[in-house]
């Protein structure tokens, strides 16, 4: 017998096989759709309607078999079936095809759910992106109010250290400050005098004097003349003793009005220059400044971010 010869005996076996398995597979009735109806009747027929299944397959290998069930007679043909089929063998298969039919709908749903999860994290993206454009748009807002609450403040000196009284006279204390600096004011140069509540009520510390002049050239004459006297007399520098304050003498500070925001990072930067070892802060045009050293190049402390770079 030539080898021809037996590949078509072989051939004719296989073919007597697929037809007896069609054969078999029709008298199985499947059911033509995969519905929970049919499911259903699938299981009761296996006397097991509550039976609850645990699936430990990959997503995909889930498609790939909810593929398959939807035409069980492909899947049939894949058993070697060449004899007759008796009633425990049909009841496997049935119970078998009932499991590949709950992994299809498994499988359905899980296509389901990966559609609505990229959904859902399409739309997280879209709002993390939202949140970050808000973030952005608040911190501009931010800086352009504190700008403004400066700005509104620019032509104003703030005074530090000079005891309070009940019938002092805070014009009178100014100009005579002006004129121990040699930097002498007309009264019509005070435009607003007074002093402003504590941020700390329990402070021992006198209430802060601001003093709105008639224009920033006045200000900075004022803050220069300040700082000359204190340079040129280490020893005796502004007091409350010059300004004909009665009681014991203390320092006087003269500085620049800030705004709340730019004093709290005033308060930050002095704090992290003294951590450190920085030698210089100080505050120009509402600005704050910070240099390391005589030969170090000066930087500016726009916001708290730039607290990072005194390093």
């Amino acid at each position: 017998m030539t080898l021809q010869t037996c590949a078509d005996i072989k051939s004719q076996e296989v073919a007597k096989s697929s037809a007896s398995l069609k054969k078999t597979i029709a008298e199985l009735t499947f059911p033509s759709e995969l519905t929970e109806a049919n499911i259903l009747k699938l299981r009761l027929r296996r006397g097991d309607p509550s039976m609850n299944l645990t699936l430990n397959a990959s997503a995909k290998w889930v498609i790939e078999a909810s593929r398959e069930v939807q035409n069980p007679n492909t899947l049939l043909e894949k058993f070697s079936l060449n004899r007759k089929v008796d009633d425990p063998t049909r009841a496997l298969l049935l119970t078998f095809y009932g499991i590949l039919v709950t992994i299809g709908a498994v499988g359905n749903a899980l296509v389901v759910i990966s559609k609505d999860i990229e959904e859902k994290t399409a739309i997280i993206k879209t709002l993390q992106t939202d949140n970050a454009n808000l973030q952005a748009t608040v911190s501009d807002l931010s800086e352009r109010l504190s700008a403004l609450e400066q700005n509104m403040r620019e032509n104003n000196i703030e005074i530090n250290g000079i005891p309070e009284s009940k019938s002092e006279n805070l014009v009178n204390t100014i100009s005579q400050l002006a004129k121990t600096v040699n930097q002498p004011f007309a009264d019509d140069d005070f435009l607003h005098v007074t002093r402003v509540a504590k941020l700390n009520r329990d402070s021992a510390r006198p209430r802060t004097v601001v003093v709105k002049l008639r224009s920033t050239r006045h200000r900075d004459a004022l803050l220069a003349a300040v700082a000359t006297y204190n340079r040129k007399n280490p020893k005796n520098k502004l007091s409350s003793s010059h300004l004909g304050v009665d009681g014991p003498s203390v320092p006087v500070f003269v500085s620049e009005h800030l705004s709340p925001a730019n004093k709290s990072l005033h308060a930050a930067t002095r704090k992290k220059a003294k951590e450190m070892a920085y030698k210089f802060v100080w505050v120009r045009g509402g600005r704050i400044y910070v240099r390391k050293d005589e030969f170090s190049q000066a930087k500016l402390i726009r916001n708290t971010m730039s607290l990072k770079n005194i390093s």
